[in-house]
C-alpha cells in the first residue's frame, strides 16, 4: 500500500526549508552585485554625457517634448527610464509597446520594436537616448511626470523569440 500524500509531504517538508533558505541567500548575494553594476552603468552613461537629471525629464515631458522610454532590462530587474527627442511612435517601423511589462514582454508581436528600440535608443555605443538618473525616492514620481506624454515600453531581455534565445 502507498503512503498517503499527505505523509509524503510531511516528510519532505523540513528538506524544502533548508532549500529555500539557500535560494533566499542567492538574492542577498545577486542584489548587491547588482546595484554596483546599475551605478557602473550611470557612471558609464555619465561619461558619455548621455545621462539627464529627473527635473530635466520632467520639465521636458511637461512640455510635450520627447518620448519617454520604459526599460526593463531583465525579467528581475534593473528598471530604467530613457528620454529621446524624438517621437518614437512616429518614426518607429513597427507598432510600439506601451504598458506593464509583464504583458508585453512574452509576446512575439512586440519583439521587432524592441529590438529596434533598444538599438537606436539604448545602446551603449550607438544609442542616442539620454539615461535619466531617478533616485530611489523618487521612482513613484516617474508616473505623474510621463502621465499624458509620449510613453513608450521596451524589455529588452525580450527582443528574441524564446525558442530562439533558448537555442531551439
Amino acid at each position: 500500500m502507498a503512503a498517503p500524500n499527505w505523509f509524503v509531504s510531511a516528510l519532505l517538508l523540513p528538506l524544502s526549508i533548508p532549500l529555500l533558505v539557500v535560494m533566499d541567500m542567492g538574492r542577498w548575494v545577486a542584489a548587491p552585485l547588482a546595484r554596483r553594476r546599475e551605478r557602473a552603468f550611470i557612471a558609464s552613461m555619465t561619461g558619455r554625457g548621455r545621462v539627464m537629471d529627473l527635473g530635466e525629464f520632467a520639465a521636458a515631458m511637461a512640455r510635450g517634448e520627447g518620448t519617454a522610454i520604459d526599460e526593463t532590462v531583465t525579467a528581475e530587474g534593473p528598471w530604467r527610464i530613457w528620454w529621446t527627442a524624438e517621437d518614437v511612435g512616429a518614426v518607429s517601423p513597427h507598432p510600439v509597446a506601451v504598458g506593464e511589462w509583464v504583458m508585453l514582454a512574452w509576446e512575439s508581436r512586440w519583439f521587432p520594436f524592441f529590438g529596434w528600440a533598444a538599438g537606436r535608443y539604448m545602446d551603449v555605443e550607438s544609442g542616442t537616448a539620454r539615461l535619466v538618473v531617478v533616485p530611489a525616492a523618487e521612482r513613484r514620481r516617474v508616473l505623474e511626470i510621463v502621465r499624458g506624454g509620449r510613453y513608450v515600453t521596451v524589455c529588452s531581455f525580450a527582443r528574441v523569440p524564446l525558442g530562439r534565445a533558448a537555442g531551439a
